[in-house]
């Protein structure tokens, strides 16, 4: 028996650890999970070098992930979802965006810090 995709919740991204290094892994499998969540893509398919247009997510979606990344990171994304698009063309794009905002909002988290 299949679960109902409306009775899926977002998986719980990996956890971060803000370690020289790793720091984008982790991001990259955390993104990797929201995307497959919400998308259903196969996991190949969602290298940083993909183009969200290639894997069809349009401007809509774009904004639909930020609102997961927001719950699964602990951050709040800025209303400038437009200009946003433009720049993220890339799963990369979107990982990169995503450390950039846990890195402004939770400086206690920056890469060093961490607990080995």
């Amino acid at each position: 028996m299949s679960e109902h995709p409306a009775s899926r919740l977002l998986p719980e991204p990996e956890p971060i650890e803000f370690s020289p290094g790793e720091t984008s892994m982790t991001t990259l499998q955390s993104v990797q999970a929201l995307l497959n969540a919400n998308f259903d893509l196969a996991p190949e398919a969602l290298q940083p070098e993909a183009k969200l247009a290639d894997l069809a997510i349009d401007s809509l979606a774009v904004i639909e992930v930020l609102f997961a990344v927001e719950d699964a990171f602990k951050v709040k994304v800025p209303s400038e979802p437009a200009a946003l698009h433009f720049q993220m063309t890339t799963v990369g794009d979107l990982v990169a965006y995503v450390e950039t905002l846990v890195a402004e909002q939770h400086p206690a988290m920056a890469p060093g810090e961490a607990t080995p």
